[in-house]
């Protein structure tokens, strides 16, 4: 149990990428994965990211302001993010970073705004919790959006 006085990490407060790994509680009735020592108090909204198959690209899509909370719930997908420093026209060969989200390893991977982030579904069937701390509205305002080979992978 969290003491009244400890202050949970706030997730949409980053302003880099940021990984958090899940702590499992066990006993005889099974398992229990939570974040215990993280806030999703900004949270607005959630939704379900599907892709339509293996290895496709879906992104590059990006928010100035809006940060994100993606957990994988099924299968496995890597997320790769790129920050934006020129909204008009970023740099094509920006330096990427990469994770790889397993729906067996719990993990929450936070990508604060100012960054364009893509799905690719690495098993059929993955699917991709996504946590916004904007509503659908405030989102659609700072939305930008780029073709799936925009930014070079691997840089």
């Amino acid at each position: 149990m969290m003491s009244r006085w400890h202050r949970p990490a706030e997730a949409f407060e980053s302003r880099e990428p940021r990984l958090f790994e899940a702590t499992t509680f066990s006993d005889v009735r099974g398992n229990v994965q939570h974040f215990g020592d993280l806030s999703l108090s900004g949270s607005k909204r959630m939704y379900f990211i599907e892709n339509s198959e293996v290895g496709r690209l879906r992104g590059w899509h990006g928010h100035r302001f809006e940060h994100k909370a993606f957990t994988c719930v099924r299968g496995k997908v890597v997320i790769r993010s790129v920050e934006i420093a020129n909204w008009e026209r970023p740099e094509r060969l920006s330096r990427m970073q990469s994770w790889i989200l397993d729906g067996q390893t719990k993990q929450l991977l936070v990508i604060p705004g100012g960054f364009a982030n893509s799905i690719e579904s690495l098993e059929r069937g993955s699917i991709v919790l996504v946590q916004s701390n904007k509503t659908i509205d405030e989102s659609l305002a700072d939305d930008y959006r780029w073709a799936e080979d925009y930014f070079e992978l691997g840089h």
